[in-house]
């Protein structure tokens, strides 16, 4: 993942409702008000790579999703580079010297 980019997880459960889901940041790290089924942290930052998890629950019980490993990398520097745009008929055959 990208510096300055968007980060965005969701979470499939399956169960008797309501069900209720916090995410986790290297697991211990409860992520306070992120209570959807969904993940979403814009602007992400290097401190902000590791492990991802979400906890869902209902009256039964509660289950523990499978890490996220989340990686973030500086941002990839951008530019234009020249390009060569042919045009010609279909089937006809263009040469460049």
């Amino acid at each position: 993942m990208e510096a300055g980019s968007t980060l965005c997880l969701q979470v499939l459960a399956d169960g008797f409702r309501p069900l209720s889901h916090q995410w986790f940041f290297n697991w211990t790290n409860a992520l306070s008000g992120r209570t959807n089924s969904s993940l979403d942290l814009p602007d992400i930052q290097p401190s902000q790579a590791g492990a991802y998890t979400v906890v869902v629950t209902n009256v039964l019980g509660a289950v523990t999703s499978n890490p996220a490993l989340v990686g973030v990398i500086p941002p990839v520097p951008r530019r234009i580079v020249s390009a060569i745009y042919l045009t010609g008929d279909l089937g006809s055959v263009l040469h460049l010297a």
